[in-house]
């Protein structure tokens, strides 16, 4: 694990502390993500990342429960609808001397919430309107989205649907807001699939050729700056045979239910998750 309880309630002028919101369906990987982001070490060599600190007693409970369920080989149990608006998650990572082109910032301290599936749902059925609006606010008042996207799904015109209400309200919103070309990341999820990791330093083009529906609703947007990302919570396993670090459960047109088959650090290679949050950050890939 990488909680420094020392570190835990220090805050650093120095580093400003942004807020994203991280969107996407049911059981696309939102809550493995951040827990996957939490548990970065300095492990890996070839990443640029030092560590990752979870600030505050409610990020390290996050982190805690959803890394029993990770060593115990369990999926991690997805969030109540309606309960994200009150949780924020908060951790400041910081990169390795050297790792990052001169002037970048080495420390980042971002603030995330993690929204329920049933949020996208409601997107294109209307549903739970109040509830619907106050989720729409909150997200209005972030510095970011990161949307992530099931990349083994097939599901691109209800993708299509409800990206398309997103946006538009999101769009709508920010012509009036204090927040101009606001940053969303498309992230595609569960790259360590073979289909996707062939793909994985062209994110672009996959997610066009898989979503074509969705990419259409990703032009011509007033007021949001997009960019694709691939991620991958679980990672791969080896060097030179590189095999997918995940357990499939289930698959379907919705997309994949997977494990983690290896969970400790020295072998767990998380792929992709700092470089949507260094570019909704800071306007910069690395």
């Amino acid at each position: 694990m990488v909680f420094n309880r020392n570190l835990k309630n220090q805050t650093t002028q120095a580093t400003q502390v942004k807020t994203i919101r991280v969107v996407g369906d049911r059981a696309a990987g939102k809550t493995t993500y951040l827990t996957a982001l939490a548990c970065l070490s300095g492990d890996d060599p070839d990443s640029p990342v030092k560590r990752v600190v979870a600030m505050g007693e409610e990020t390290e409970n996050l982190v805690r429960k959803a890394k029993d369920c990770l060593d115990s080989k369990q999926e991690i149990s997805p969030n109540v609808y309606g309960d994200g608006i009150e949780k924020s998650y908060v951790f400041k990572i910081e990169f390795k001397e050297k790792s990052l082109p001169f002037s970048y910032p080495t420390v980042l301290g971002i603030q995330c919430k993690d929204y329920p599936g049933e949020f996208f749902c409601d997107l294109k059925d209307k549903n739970n309107p109040e509830l619907l609006e106050k989720y729409i606010k909150d997200c209005v008042e972030a510095t970011g989205i990161l949307l992530l996207l099931d990349g083994t799904a097939r599901r691109d015109g209800y993708y299509t649907d409800c990206i398309r209400e997103f946006l538009i309200q999101l769009d709508r919103s920010s012509s009036q807001n204090a927040i101009p070309n606001r940053r969303v990341a498309i992230a595609l999820t569960k790259c360590d699939r073979e289909e996707l990791w062939i793909h994985r330093d062209s994110p672009r083009d996959k997610i066009m050729a898989r979503f074509q529906g969705v990419n259409g609703q990703l032009q011509n947007l007033k007021y949001i700056h997009v960019d694709y990302f691939a991620t991958s919570a679980f990672g791969m396993l080896g060097n030179e045979y590189e095999i997918s670090n995940s357990t499939v459960e289930r698959t379907d047109d919705s997309g994949t239910r997977a494990i983690i088959k290896e969970s400790n650090s020295r072998l767990w290679r998380p792929f992709g998750l700092v470089e949507p949050i260094y570019w909704l950050y800071t306007g910069k890939r690395y």
